[in-house]
Parts: structure tokens; C-alpha cells; sequence
């Protein structure tokens, strides 16, 4: 590919939207490769230029910028793309080459908008959810546990006793500091020993 003949363009709608691209072919032929790609891809610039018509459309040139290659362009475009991040009638989502800072900071803006509130509305409903399944089947998960504990008890004892004989001078060591410290706790509290 001869990126010697790339350049940065710019698709303006009448109504003050823009869309920054970068190419190595000639204008007219990306803008037919805009209006197929536009019948199949529902990309923001898409939808909002099928509403208004091809026809309020123009393709301009911003510069021609020759470059050795496809990354050298990307990163010339997302110069662009950056600097119009927050004009609300720039219609390009994401930038086509993006440094680590950028990746964190679109990351953050995404996680903000969309992730933390649906975790948010999925801890609300869950805990309802549970909360109301707990009301109607309390006495049946009751038995069920119930049954659950009975059934391993034996395992259960088992498992505790050889936790025990093999962590005892630990276990027996902070009952003994629980104790100290209670006891003095009592005493300065202007408890009478015993």
C-alpha cells in the first residue's frame, strides 16, 4: 500500500455533526465506501447520516499527510479524534489508534457510563430477588440446611477435630491472649478480681 498518498478527511453534515477518517484512497471513492459500509454497520456516524441523507453529506479534506505507514496514519487521525472528544457533534466513538493514558481514560468514561450502574442495578434486583425468595421458601431452605448439616456432620466434626490437634498450641495461645485481654480489660474497668 502506498501510504505516501494518505490524508486526513472529514465527513460534514449540514446540521454541524463531523466524522474524522483518514484514507489512502481518493475522497470519492471512501465516501462510496461510507455509503456501502453504511447499509450494513450500525456505527453512530451511520445511523445519525441514514436519518438526515447522504445527500446533506461532503467529504473534505483536512491534509494530506504522507506517511510510511498504516500506524503512522492511525495515530495522525486519532490526533483529530482526540481533540474533538468532547464536542458532542463529533460523531467518531473510537479512536483508531490510542496511547495507554487514552485506553484508561475511554475505559474509565465507559465503565462510568455503563458497567458501574448495571452492577449497581444487578446488586439492587439480586438482593430483592433473594430477599423475596428467602420470605416465600424460608421454612423450605431451613429444612434444607438442616438436612445439609445432619448429613455431614460426621465429616464436619471430623475435619474440626483434626483442624484442632493440629493447630492446638496456636488455637490454645489466642484463647489465652483472649482471655488476658478481657481480664484486663475487667480490671481496668474497676472490676474487682475474683
Amino acid at each position: 500500500m502506498d501510504y505516501g498518498k494518505s490524508k486526513i478527511y472529514k465527513l460534514e453534515c449540514n446540521d454541524g455533526f463531523y466524522y474524522y477518517g483518514a484514507t489512502i484512497q481518493p475522497l470519492d471513492t471512501r465516501l462510496r465506501g461510507h455509503k456501502f459500509a453504511s447499509k450494513k454497520q450500525s456505527y453512530r456516524v451511520y445511523k445519525h447520516i441514514n436519518e438526515i441523507g447522504w445527500d446533506k453529506v461532503k467529504i473534505t479534506l483536512v491534509e494530506d499527510y504522507p506517511c510510511k505507514c498504516k500506524e503512522e496514519l492511525n495515530k495522525r487521525e486519532s490526533e483529530f479524534i482526540y481533540g474533538a472528544r468532547k464536542d458532542e457533534k463529533c460523531l467518531n466513538t473510537i479512536l483508531s489508534y490510542a496511547t495507554e493514558e487514552q485506553k484508561t481514560e475511554t475505559r474509565e468514561k465507559y465503565l462510568e457510563t455503563y458497567k458501574r450502574p448495571l452492577t449497581e442495578q444487578r446488586i439492587e434486583y439480586t438482593h430483592n430477588y433473594n430477599k423475596k425468595y428467602r420470605e416465600l421458601k424460608g421454612d423450605e431452605l431451613k429444612k434444607k440446611k438442616s438436612e445439609y448439616y445432619y448429613s455431614k456432620k460426621e465429616k464436619c466434626d471430623k475435619k474440626n477435630m483434626e483442624n484442632y490437634y493440629k493447630n492446638k498450641e496456636e488455637i490454645l495461645r489466642k484463647k489465652r491472649e483472649k482471655y488476658h485481654a478481657k481480664k484486663n480489660t475487667e480490671d481496668n474497668n474497676g472490676k474487682t478480681k475474683v
